[in-house]
């Protein structure tokens, strides 16, 4: 059974630099790759979701894995 995933929930779950992901975002890599433009409500097919997750991993690599270690763990941020 395939579990519905909408575009806003990825959006919210997936983080960069402690900012969330917009679903603008999402949809316009989408878009690039061919396929119609969704609501944000609408849930993905697992092939949408391979080709987000490919793209960010792909375009958020770091040069260095040092660099990682060398900052050492980030502080969470606690909420006001």
């Amino acid at each position: 059974m395939m579990q519905k995933y909408p575009i806003h929930k990825l959006a919210k779950d997936l983080k960069k630099d402690n900012k969330e992901v917009k679903s603008q975002e999402i949809m316009d890599i989408l878009t690039k790759y061919g396929h119609p433009p969704k609501n944000h409500m609408q849930p993905l097919t697992n092939q949408e979701l391979s080709i987000v997750f490919e793209y960010l991993t792909q375009h958020n690599q770091i040069a260095d894995v040092a660099q990682v270690y060398a900052e050492g763990p980030k502080q969470e941020e606690k909420p006001a």
